[in-house]
């Protein structure tokens, strides 16, 4: 989906940090593609929008016009699930209309979003894992991710309670492997707040590995 954005703020936040076009775009699109968000206000990647922004310190809702839809919302409920406020988090996804999410990496959110609130909402494992696994079959993005790590802790987390520690470990172990890789992707060129997200994971499966050791 090509999102409208405001090429200037870019350009003016760039400029801000001293950085070159291509010094921007190393590691992230080509310098070709900055100079199009910078020119003709749109990027065709969301993907590559929220790298630019995580590198520039921006918020994405600065940039965009016109954010695709759900984003706020999906917004209101990382925070909440963060702080383990998942009624919350509930109650805003009841909000979103699935069939109005036109991405593939919205709708994995979605689904993720859905599988922890079957999780420790609706204490059904069986929808959880139906709905991690949604997420990570048909809407899991080609490289590595946060929520693709997310999914699989949920996995390990709904197998767990299911009193399956083996296959837990199994998730733990994929979904640690994901968070290694995708620093080593990033390049340490990552905002603060994933910064934070990802130690936050790391701890959760930390505590989920000394649950399965005490049960085994």
């Amino acid at each position: 989906m090509t999102m409208k954005i405001s090429g200037s703020m870019i350009r003016k936040a760039r400029k801000q940090k001293g950085l070159s076009q291509a010094q921007l775009a190393e590691g992230i699109c080509t310098q070709a593609t900055i100079s199009g968000i910078e020119t003709q206000n749109n990027c065709s990647s969301f993907e590559i929008l929220c790298k630019v922004c995580d590198r520039l310190k921006l918020d994405l809702t600065q940039v965009t016009s016109n954010p695709e839809y759900g984003d706020k919302l999906f917004s209101l409920i990382d925070e909440s699930m963060r702080y383990n406020r998942f009624q919350e988090a509930s109650q805003f996804i009841k909000q979103i209309s699935f069939e109005k999410l036109t991405s593939k990496a919205s709708r994995g959110r979605y689904s993720c979003y859905l599988g922890y609130i079957n999780l420790f909402i609706d204490d059904d494992m069986n929808e959880a894992i139906y709905n991690f696994n949604v997420m990570l079959t048909r809407y899991s993005a080609t490289d590595y991710t946060f929520y693709q790590a997310w999914a699989n802790l949920g996995l390990g987390l709904a197998y767990q309670n299911q009193g399956k520690p083996s296959r837990a470990q199994e998730y733990i172990e994929v979904s640690t492997e994901i968070l290694k890789k995708s620093s080593r992707v990033t390049k340490s060129r990552i905002s603060l707040q994933l910064l934070i997200c990802m130690s936050e994971l790391l701890a959760c499966i930390w505590i989920l590995r000394i649950m399965i050791a005490r049960s085994n």
